[in-house]
């Protein structure tokens, strides 16, 4: 068998081009093979013709402009199975013959998870879509139209104890989400430059998550789901930022080996940027402004400004501030929070920002809890320290900070009127 794997830039090491995300192009592909292979690429299958003495022709023709990154050939004995359609897209799975109940399993929900996101982004953008197991070095790898997957991943998704099974098999539905979602970002629409890779993978990471919010998995759905897995992502981008202690964009770092951005900036911190741009702006503009981002850069390249843009104009905010500070910006809130009576039923909260450089501006979720009922607050933060006074039907119980998980912060301490201190999140 053989395979190409191009990311980041080894497209040149196999046929002449401007080996860059911002130089897309139309590709097609003739390739002959001995006959008993069956040959995988981008687009649409053109001609296959025989060429006698055991060899056969095969022609792909991509008819969109993709970046060269996504520009593959797999050539294998394939087993391969015809899902379904979704809105007249064919989606298929090519598998190794001994591996096929394995790869039955692993692709289980492909054609559930191509008609949620051709949905909620808009058309699918290519004639096809074949999930292909392969020799990547990655654990999937977004080719347009032609995911390639790892062939161990794909050969072991039966391998998991029957305990195990359901949160193995959501692994996979989610492996299968990010390759997906990349086919709108990343390769429909493709970030200009390397250090703007969070356009794509931020994108892959949160909606793969978005995937389980809305259609459920081995845990449950709905929004207890989505604020599990953004928290579990939140480890690694605090591993991240203490050891790299840079932006997500950081034009300066590195050099030209790219293998540097596949980091939790770029993944988990990127899919927190646009989780907390959900909260903010609210899921009529956020879902709007992420469809007309990809509606109008289409088949085009973006920077993270074209991003903000689209999104300002959906939203009517002004967002520059917000961008400066997740993406421009290292680091993140960590929070105290004490509380203490003000006098009757009222009780001053005092929230400070004890992370290191300058306060971020912040707006920020409250739960006051009382016996037997609850009422959340917004409260929005500039500076270092601020103190608000709230009034409750009764004495207050507890301040629980952010609770329901959308923003990337640590809680460093929470002090209650008694002066006990809880444990650190």
């Amino acid at each position: 068998m053989i395979f190409a794997d191009n990311w980041a830039t080894r497209a040149r090491l196999w046929f002449p081009a401007v080996d860059h995300p911002s130089d897309k192009a139309t590709v097609a592909f003739d390739v002959t093979a001995p006959s008993r292979m069956e040959i995988v690429a981008n687009g649409t299958l053109q001609e296959v013709t025989d060429l006698g003495e055991g060899r056969t022709r095969t022609r792909w023709a991509e008819s969109s402009e993709i970046p060269t990154y996504c520009m593959v050939i797999g050539a294998a004995d394939f087993a391969i199975d015809t899902a379904g359609e979704v809105d007249g897209i064919e989606v298929s799975h090519w598998t190794f013959p001994a591996d096929s109940a394995a790869g039955a399993a692993a692709f289980a929900r492909s054609t559930e998870i191509l008609w949620f996101y051709d949905s909620l982004f808009g058309p699918y953008p290519y004639e096809k879509l074949a999930h292909v197991q392969s020799s990547t070095r990655f654990g999937g790898m977004e080719n347009a139209s032609a995911i390639f997957y790892d062939q161990d991943t794909i050969g072991d998704a039966l391998a998991a104890s029957p305990g195990q099974a359901g949160d193995a098999q959501d692994g996979l539905t989610s492996l299968v989400a990010h390759e997906t979602v990349h086919q709108w970002f990343g390769d429909a629409v493709t970030e200009k430059d390397w250090h703007h890779l969070w356009l794509s993978e931020g994108f892959a990471t949160y909606f793969a998550a978005v995937f389980f919010e809305f259609n459920g998995g081995a845990r449950g759905r709905g929004q207890a789901e989505l604020m599990r897995q953004m928290r579990e992502m939140m480890g690694p981008v605090f591993e991240y930022e203490a050891q790299a202690g840079e932006p997500i964009y950081a034009p300066a770092s590195g050099s030209g080996d790219y293998t540097h951005l596949l980091n939790p900036n770029n993944y988990q911190k990127g899919a927190w940027v646009l989780h907390m741009l959900r909260h903010f702006v609210g899921d009529r503009a956020f879902f709007g402004g992420i469809r007309d981002y990809y509606a109008s850069l289409r088949d085009g390249t973006a920077w993270t400004a074209d991003f903000e843009r689209v999104m300002e104009e959906a939203s009517g905010e002004e967002l520059g501030w917000f961008f400066a500070q997740w993406v421009g910006r290292a680091g993140h809130p960590a929070l105290e929070v004490e509380s203490a009576s003000a006098g009757g039923r009222r009780t001053r909260v005092v929230v400070r920002q004890v992370q290191p450089g300058e306060p971020f501006r912040l707006f920020l979720d409250l739960a006051l809890r009382w016996p037997g009922s609850e009422r959340r607050e917004t409260v929005e933060l500039t500076a270092r320290e601020a103190a608000f006074v709230f009034e409750t039907p009764a004495r207050l119980a507890e301040v629980a900070v952010d609770p329901d998980g959308w923003l990337l912060h640590e809680l460093a301490a929470t002090r209650p009127e008694t002066g006990s201190e809880s444990a650190p999140k």
